[in-house]
């Protein structure tokens, strides 16, 4: 899925966390694209959201930056998100 499909499917599908059911755009986390292999490991089916907490409990660490795409970075700087996401994205500000 391409990051145009991505933006369009979120505009369409629910924004709840899968498992914990968090709203994801009220806690600021609902843009944000891993690479394949590490959303794969722990959300291999179609449709799965997941805030970053849940995620990470799944994936058994903490996220890091090599985690995301690269080319989602821009997405991040626009607009609100929490300071957990911008955190594992590398993007904290001091």
């Amino acid at each position: 899925m391409n990051l145009v499909e991505y933006q369009t499917w979120l505009k369409t599908e629910s924004a709840y966390c899968s498992d914990c059911g968090v709203d994801l755009e009220q806690i600021q986390e609902q843009d944000y694209m891993l690479q394949n292999a590490v959303w794969d490991s722990v959300a291999p089916r179609r449709g799965c959201v997941l805030c970053i907490g849940c995620f990470e409990q799944r994936l058994h660490r903490t996220l890091t930056t090599f985690d995301f795409k690269p080319y989602t970075v821009p997405l991040h700087l626009i607009g609100d998100h929490s300071a957990r996401l911008l955190e594992r994205m590398g993007l904290t500000f001091d």
